[in-house]
């Protein structure tokens, strides 16, 4: 995103953008309706299953599962593409970027399906390989077609639907020897029940993770949706460390659960003030350096987006925490709460895009993110610490959180193109984190220690 971002940003406009991301965001909610979430639930059926044969008609079934709904709802959904692009832009004459976004959501959805089987399978080589040159086509032919073809929208989204097709095909080949003509009724139950479910869950993340630009196009301007989603790109880095942090922290800290580790309970705790102050810094940076960003990647037309950036990126650091505060849900196994509160932040989101849009434009979707992200994590926070309950490092959760909101707010005021100045407000940030003992000499005995125990690996 942030390669093509400069590119696209120029050569779309503001205008052009906002129909992008709004489009993009759409194919995001269709690809997860049109997985029916038996990816994860093919994830589990899979180990359970004995010799090649039996793995055989399970794929098979699920498989044709895919395809057959991703079909369906295509043929059901083709003619309603002008109904559409009359809701969303006012014209008809953009029914065809509708009908390119259906067909980029079903190539997606028929692509996780494809590499869920090679993940069960342990097939790494050619999930990676397909993964990487997917993506690599479908960049090539969407820049080929906005630079050379001059296309426009429909370009960037017929690369992806396009690049996404000749990628499931390769995918098909890899998996011939698993598929064959047989179709379990029992099996293909078996698959739904534990998978559409989850379409819930997935409705509802998308609602406060993505929703605002569709609200924003709609109660707003697809100018401003295209300057928004510049600042959500920008902030957006913070999830980088939010999803590789996320799998690995459900995984310890279950299993430190499970087995009794001595003082797991502070590490949790520590854990919670060492994310919120890593997220933290991370906002504080992307909004102190957010003018310089906007230029650079998206050029002087977007200079407004840099307001957005702070609100967008508080919110996730405040989404970073919500799996460390509410692990009393996954220790006690009431996984449907997540669901609930999910559902709750979605909820505020909407109506707070619905409120604000009008009033603010741009920055009320910013702030309804924020204090969306905040229900959520509050949320989780409250019914984690009913189910299980661990003491929080409060002065430390509470000074960090204070000298992070300061300073992103101070943040907002400091001109741009001044680089030494920045830099110092950042130095100034660290000293007094430890200065007010948010953080001490344990950390850095802390560091010390892993780096010892790093050294004496072989």
């Amino acid at each position: 995103m942030l390669l093509t971002l400069p590119i696209y940003a120029r050569v779309l406009g503001p205008d052009g953008l906002g129909k992008l991301a709004y489009l993009s965001t759409a194919v995001q909610l269709l690809t997860g309706l049109l997985s029916l979430g038996i990816e994860q639930a093919y994830a589990r059926c899979y180990p359970a299953t004995h010799g090649e044969d039996e793995r055989r008609r399970l794929t098979s079934t699920y498989f044709i599962i895919a395809v057959a709904w991703a079909a369906l709802c295509l043929l059901v959904a083709v003619p309603f593409a002008e109904p559409l692009a009359i809701a969303s832009f006012g014209t008809p004459t953009d029914a065809v970027l509708w009908l390119i976004a259906l067909g980029c959501a079903g190539t997606a959805a028929l692509n996780g399906a494809g590499a869920q089987v090679l993940r069960s399978e342990s097939r790494l080589r050619p999930y990676f390989l397909l993964s990487v040159s997917g993506t690599v086509l479908a960049v090539a032919l969407g820049l080929a077609g906005v630079l050379w073809w001059g296309l426009g929208v429909a370009a960037v989204l017929g690369g992806l639907a396009v690049a996404g097709a000749i990628v499931f095909l390769a995918r098909l080949w890899h998996l011939r020897p698993l598929l064959c003509p047989v179709f379990e009724t029992a099996r293909a139950r078996e698959l739904l029940a534990i998978g559409v479910p989850t379409i819930s869950a997935l409705t509802a993340y998308w609602g406060f993770n993505a929703a605002d630009r569709v609200l924003l196009g709609w109660f707003g301007s697809f100018e401003a949706v295209g300057q928004y989603n510049v600042a959500a790109t920008l902030a957006g880095a913070l999830l980088l460390a939010i999803n590789a942090f996320w799998p690995a922290w459900q995984v310890y800290a279950l299993k430190a659960w499970e087995d009794g580790e001595p003082g797991h309970q502070t590490t949790y705790a520590r854990v919670a003030t060492y994310a919120l102050a890593g997220l933290g810094s991370m906002a504080l940076v992307v909004t102190t350096w957010g003018p310089e960003l906007v230029a650079l990647f998206a050029g002087a037309a977007f200079a407004g987006a840099a307001a957005a950036i702070a609100p967008i990126a508080l919110g996730l650091a405040v989404y970073g925490l919500s799996p460390i505060v509410g692990i009393g849900i996954s220790i006690k196994r009431r996984f449907g709460l997540f669901m609930a509160t999910a559902w709750a932040a979605a909820a505020v989101n909407a109506a707070l895009n619905v409120v604000l849009i009008p009033r603010l434009g741009m920055m009320g979707s910013a702030w309804a993110a924020l204090f969306s992200y905040g229900v959520l994590t509050g949320a989780n926070l409250v019914i984690g610490q009913r189910l299980w309950p661990f003491a929080l490092e409060r002065y430390r959760l509470a000074t960090t959180a204070i000298l992070i909101v300061a300073f992103v707010t101070g943040a907002t005021f400091l001109p741009a193109n001044a680089a030494i100045l920045k830099c110092g407000y950042l130095a100034a940030f660290v000293a007094l984190l430890f200065a007010t003992r948010a953080f001490d000499a344990r950390e850095f005995r802390a560091l010390r220690a892993a780096w010892v125990a790093m050294q004496a690996k072989p």
